[in-house]
């Protein structure tokens, strides 16, 4: 008895399992585990939020503020420039909608316009203090984002090594897609499976687009050590702008009534001029370089209606020219004031006065004016922090009258209104 069913037991052990019929057709072990775990959740749509700052002290999970004034002024024999100034920053709304940091805005009338790492680009109604739109599709992070200056329905948008126009009429797919080395197409590229990463890999012969300017009809691509120019109502590329010997970084152009003043910073520590007008194409060559250099790569610079020039840099200067164009452009600097920021800076114009932010979530508002002594220029200054206790880093800057917008690290962009002016 005890022979039989020990021979039972190694037959059954013997005995082959059944086969479990395969259902899942994921390959991938992870994700057909991770698949009974995974939620399908539609995105939400984002909102504007106004804040309620009843005092400094209560705010300090969203800026730790630091208002200068004329009486807090250190006493100099010109008191006088300051006896009008007591310039402060309030943050009045705070968009909330992206999933990854702002890293680019724009500002047209009631319309704003934000780039976010999260591989979009959201529209927002400043009025109805909503998200409008959301434009998907993009293969990595979405570095820039501009209005069309003439047409309100065209939007701009860079992401890696190609920029895209869009018609907010229909964002089913961008109207033309244009790459970094001058080709035009009707659909976003196809990027490998190497590419399709978090990474900036181009395909060989692109670079990453590191600015866009609009001018009219004609778009101004920085890739590289040149700047590409465009007529959009072909679209196709008239040609570039060269002189540069680093990688080009930031664009900011100023109509006037014949043609447009463009200046280019560039990783090169300097800050360079050209001249165009709507027939410009072919090589051009710069018209100025402004002397004496940054100390290290720009990363931002401004015109404003006074024909003044600031530009900042990595190693957190600022400096200002002022620009003339008669018997030829010519620049005077005017002053530069070393250690304005701990890094390198994003700069506005704010009515006359010049208002820069950092990444390390530093926020000021200098006096631009040639008279006044640099030691105090600082108006005010506002140091931003996270809800987690880091700073949190400003990407972008723009105004529009006495309002100020900024994109940040946490994934929201915020708006001010600078009192005072």
């Amino acid at each position: 008895m005890l022979y039989e069913q020990d021979r039972d037991e190694v037959e059954a052990m013997d005995t082959d399992p059944p086969v479990t019929p395969v259902t899942d057709p994921i390959p991938n072990v992870w994700e057909r585990l991770m698949k009974k775990h995974r939620k399908s959740v539609a995105p939400s749509k984002g909102l504007i939020r106004s804040v309620h700052l009843p005092n400094s002290q209560s705010c300090s999970t969203l800026a730790q503020e630091t208002t200068l004034t004329s009486q807090q002024q250190p006493a100099r024999s010109d008191s006088n420039i300051y006896s009008s100034l007591n310039l402060q920053l309030e943050a009045t709304y705070v968009a909330e909608g992206h999933t990854k940091p702002v890293l680019d805005l724009d500002i047209s009338g009631h319309l704003c316009l934000t780039a976010s790492a999260d591989r979009t680009a959201k529209l927002w109604d400043l009025n109805a203090l909503t998200e409008t739109l959301t434009i998907r599709g993009h293969t990595n992070s979405v570095n820039k984002a501009k209005f069309h200056p003439e047409d309100p329905n065209m939007l701009f948008t860079v992401c890696a090594f190609f920029a895209c126009m869009w018609d907010m009429r229909e964002l089913q797919k961008p109207v033309h897609v244009l790459s970094s080395r001058g080709t035009s197409s009707s659909r976003m590229p196809e990027l490998s499976s190497f590419m399709n990463i978090r990474q900036n890999v181009c395909p060989p012969g692109e670079s990453i687009i590191s600015d866009i300017s609009l001018n009219g009809n004609q778009l101004l691509m920085a890739a590289a050590t040149t700047v590409r120019l465009w007529d959009m109502r072909r679209p196709s590329a008239l040609g570039f702008l060269s002189g540069h010997q680093g990688a080009v970084t930031v664009l900011h152009g100023q109509q006037s009534e014949s043609d447009l003043l463009l200046a280019t910073g560039s990783k090169d520590h300097t800050v360079r001029l050209f001249e165009l007008n709507p027939y410009s194409c072919g090589c051009l060559s710069p018209v100025l370089e402004l002397e004496p250099p940054h100390y290290d790569g720009v990363e931002a610079v401004v015109l404003d209606r006074e024909n003044r020039l600031f530009s900042s840099s990595r190693d957190g200067m600022l400096k200002a020219w002022q620009l003339s164009r008669e018997g030829g452009l010519t620049a005077t600097p005017l002053f530069s004031l070393h250690k304005a920021h701990k890094d390198s800076s994003q700069l506005a114009m704010a009515e006359t006065f010049l208002v820069s932010g950092c990444r390390s979530g530093c926020l000021k508002v200098w006096n631009a004016a040639a008279e006044v002594e640099d030691a105090s220029r600082l108006i005010c200054e506002q140091h931003l922090v996270s809800p987690t206790g880091k700073d949190n880093g400003i990407n972008a800057l723009e105004t529009s009258g006495t309002r100020l917008f900024t994109a940040h690290n946490d994934a929201t962009a915020k708006f001010w209104q600078i009192k005072g002016l």
